[in-house]
């Protein structure tokens, strides 16, 4: 049986809480990009942890990550994902500037691409902290980039014995009429979490 389908009473509740995210995140980056760039959310789901690599679609080219966690009691990652073309695309469209060309990224597009984590990464936790009555505090995003399902599974690997499902949002970024672009959200709850999620999800 698919995982994915053992607690669909969730979702729908998790799905308009992170819609609600990813559009306060969308309003902050149109405020920081002066309206270049704008998200929106277009599916929530749930895999398994092993599977997480392949529900974002990453193959054996180079993949940006970044990584935001959750320090205190409650833990968790915030993983935001795209492939390495679509990560520069993306921050040519916050920066207004043509990348940077050949295997390095520069430390402005490194910042780009933090700050645009940073951002999403927040609004999320936000939400789930009004939400849960709870605080949940990010650590310093962090860049990472590797090949393929390699900087993936390095990032999930520490859950790899605390949690069996992640949520996977498919979330999308527009610069003005321009070429959209994909980019995957893994959000992994620790243990104490995810027990709190549940929690307060069943109580609605």
């Amino acid at each position: 049986m698919n995982q994915t389908s053992t607690v669909p009473a969730h979702l729908p509740s998790l799905n308009e809480l992170f819609g609600m995210a990813t559009a306060t995140a969308s309003h902050a980056l149109e405020r920081w990009t002066n309206g270049a760039v704008t998200l929106s959310l277009e599916e929530l789901h749930e895999a398994p942890l092993e599977e997480a690599a392949a529900q974002l679609g990453v193959s054996e080219e180079r993949t940006v990550v970044i990584l935001l966690s959750i320090a205190g009691e409650l833990t968790g990652d915030f993983v935001l994902c795209f492939g390495e073309q679509d990560g520069r695309l993306l921050c040519s469209a916050v920066t207004g500037m043509p990348t940077s060309e050949g295997e390095e990224w520069s430390e402005l597009d490194q910042s780009a691409l933090l700050e645009t984590g940073n951002i999403l990464g927040s609004a999320y936790l936000n939400a789930l902290t009004a939400h849960l009555g709870q605080q949940l505090v990010p650590t310093p995003p962090q860049f990472v980039l590797d090949y393929g399902a390699s900087v993936v599974e390095q990032v999930l690997l520490p859950h790899g014995m605390l949690a069996d499902l992640v949520f996977v949002a498919r979330t999308t970024f527009r610069h003005g009429a321009g070429r959209s672009l994909d980019a995957q959200v893994l959000f992994v709850p620790g243990p104490a979490l995810r027990d709190v999620m549940d929690q307060a999800i069943s109580s609605h």
